[in-house]
């Protein structure tokens, strides 16, 4: 309320949660938003949905329609400690299909500390500056191929 500067019963909330929440933590947030905070009205949706949602939304906006199959999708949805890989039929998550990978930007992390600290200096108290080399050089590619085309010619 004093952060937002908002009156929560006159506003909506959309929030994005983990992808096999327990539903204990789903009604306990129900419990926080409805009776601490008072909003109107919230939507809880796990993180996936929301990308592919924003995927399809963004295509269509550019006139990209059909780029994306309206029937099957995969999100990979990359975390700090791991990821889930979420396949979509017909924009539904296909729950006994959604996948947890152990893997996530801190192993990524580490694997990169090593590498450098291996081939030249030590790095293995240097996470900060890690993630920020991450920050500025990796990013996720939206049309693989041309951007594999940037690449070569860049070099």
């Amino acid at each position: 309320k004093h952060v937002l500067k908002i009156n929560p019963s006159e506003s909506d909330l959309l929030v994005s949660e983990p992808v096999c929440n327990l539903r204990s933590l789903s009604r306990s947030m129900d419990e926080i938003v409805f009776e601490k905070y008072q909003f109107q009205n919230y939507a809880r949706l796990p993180a996936p949905s929301m990308a592919l949602y924003y995927a399809n939304s963004a295509l269509a906006n550019k006139g990209g329609a059909g780029m994306l199959s309206e029937t099957y999708s995969v999100v990979v949805d990359v975390g700090y400690s791991f990821s889930h890989v979420v396949p979509f039929m017909e924009e539904a998550p296909i729950n006994h299909a959604i996948k947890r990978v152990s893997v996530g930007g801190k192993l990524l992390t580490n694997y990169l500390k090593e590498v450098i600290s291996y081939r030249a200096f030590s790095m293995m108290d240097e996470t900060h500056l890690i993630n920020h080399v991450k920050e500025k050089v990796c990013f996720t590619s939206t049309d693989f191929q041309v951007d594999l085309v940037k690449a070569k010619l860049s070099k």
